[in-house]
């Protein structure tokens, strides 16, 4: 049997870094290393004080500590002796903390953000839909209809109607682009008002990439429709949309479930 290599004459459970055996999986846990650190960590060490030396700190108190420069104080720690404590309070009495001052925090508050004036409810949303504002935004000094504007349906318009033509990050310009790019692009597009027009929200939250989650299909696949000449907007439709199981999508692939005359027949209706 493997003895610890500390000296605590436990069986060695753990080898370290430095190749010796422990009992434990760090030397400081050993019960014979915790036994040779002293109670206190402090360099301060008690002395029997029969001849009644005084602090050497100025607070007239007889010392009870000894630290290693020799020095004797009252206290364990050199921050609660309070004849140091009287020449800190000495020193930072009068003094200007330059940029940690309220008054400076204040004034440099108002200047990045001058309080507005909360401006009168108009009759209509400031984002232009039409409908009675209920919120105030404070940092853009609007009035909105919906708590968050991106909600609002002028916004939502506008976010949509942004979509064609606008470059992601990373991503090739339309003048770039092959004709398949520019088409899937345009499929995307309609899609995404399809989705909105079709779907609540609550069908949507099922969308995901595990068992039992639902993605969102196109019966008849995007390029197939792109080899065929089909307009984006047929395929884009909510007829050609919705909502299957994940492993059945990811089996599907590019395949179809409908044929072009029943796809055109119901975009017709």
């Amino acid at each position: 049997m493997n003895l610890c290599h500390y000296g605590c004459g436990k069986e060695a459970t753990h080898k370290l870094k430095n190749g010796k055996l422990c009992c434990s999986s760090s030397h400081n846990k050993c019960l014979q290393i915790k036994n040779k650190r002293p109670l206190n960590n402090s360099c301060a060490k008690k002395i029997d004080n029969h001849d009644n030396v005084l602090c050497n700190y100025g607070c007239g108190k007889t010392a009870e500590y000894k630290f290693k420069n020799n020095k004797f104080c009252c206290s364990e720690l050199l921050c609660k002796c309070e004849g140091i404590r009287l020449k800190n309070s000495q020193k930072n009495t009068g003094r200007s903390l330059t940029y940690k001052s309220i008054e400076k925090i204040k004034t440099k508050a108002k200047l990045r953000h001058p309080i507005k004036q909360r401006r009168e409810k108009p009759k209509e949303c400031d984002y232009g839909c039409k409908q009675e504002p209920k919120y105030y935004f404070k940092s853009v000094d609007r009035w909105c209809c919906s708590d968050n504007c991106s909600k609002c349906e002028a916004v939502r318009k506008i976010n949509t109607q942004k979509q064609i033509g606008h470059v992601p990050h990373n991503k090739k310009s339309p003048e770039e682009m092959n004709d398949w790019q520019l088409y899937k692009q345009l499929v995307n597009y309609y899609t995404t008002i399809s989705i909105r027009n079709k779907f609540t929200k609550e069908e949507l939250k099922q969308r995901g990439y595990k068992k039992g989650d639902k993605q969102l299909d196109h019966i008849f696949s995007i390029s197939k429709g792109f080899r065929l000449g089909l307009l984006p907007q047929i395929i884009g439709s909510g007829v050609n949309l919705r909502l299957i199981d994940c492993t059945y999508n990811l089996s599907k692939n590019r395949k179809c479930d409908i044929t072009i005359e029943e796809l055109i027949l119901e975009y017709e209706k």
